[in-house]
C-alpha cells in the first residue's frame, strides 16, 4: 500500500503535546490509512520538544514521555529518507525560498504522490501559484 499522506515535524508534535491545531491533525491524519514522514522528523520533533522544555511548556518527565511517543509514531509511519530528495530539495528551496527541511518534506510527498499535512501556514502560503500548493493541507486560524 503506498503512503496516502506525509506528516511533517509539527503535526507529529502537536498530536503528542496538546496545542492550538493538536484536534486540527488529528481530524486530518484521520483521513488517511497509510502516513509517510522524513527520517529528520526524529531530530526536529526532538528539538521542539527541547524547545518546550526550554520555555517551561513541557517538564523534562513529559519530554521524556512524548518522545518515546514520537518515536513510536515515527516508527509506525512509512518512513522516507531525506538524502535520497537532497538535490530536489536544495532546488525546490531555493526556487520558492523555503527551508530545505519544508522542501524535503514536499518533495517526498511529490514523490510518493501523497498529500502533505504540515501546521506551518507560512509554508503553505508561500506555495500559493505554484504546482505544490493543492498538495498541501494546513489549518486556517480560528
Amino acid at each position: 500500500m503506498a503512503t496516502e499522506a506525509i506528516i511533517d515535524s509539527s503535526v507529529i508534535v502537536s498530536l503528542l503535546i496538546p496545542e492550538e491545531f493538536s484536534d486540527w491533525s488529528e481530524g486530518a491524519i484521520g483521513k488517511y490509512k497509510l502516513l509517510g514522514t522524513l527520517d529528520l522528523a526524529y531530530y526536529e520533533v526532538t528539538n521542539a520538544i527541547r524547545n518546550k522544555v526550554l520555555q517551561k511548556e513541557l517538564t523534562k518527565i513529559d519530554a521524556d514521555v512524548s518522545l518515546k511517543e514520537a518515536v513510536e509514531l515515527i516508527r509506525g509511519s512509512e518512513l522516507h529518507t531525506a538524502p535520497e530528495a537532497l538535490p530536489e530539495s536544495l532546488s525546490l528551496a531555493l526556487e520558492l525560498r523555503l527551508s530545505v527541511y519544508d522542501a524535503s518534506f514536499l518533495i517526498s510527498a511529490k514523490r510518493s504522490h501523497s498529500r502533505l499535512i504540515t501546521l506551518d501556514g507560512k509554508f503553505a502560503e508561500k506555495l500559493k501559484g505554484t504546482q505544490y500548493y493543492e498538495m498541501v493541507e494546513f489549518p486556517t486560524k480560528k
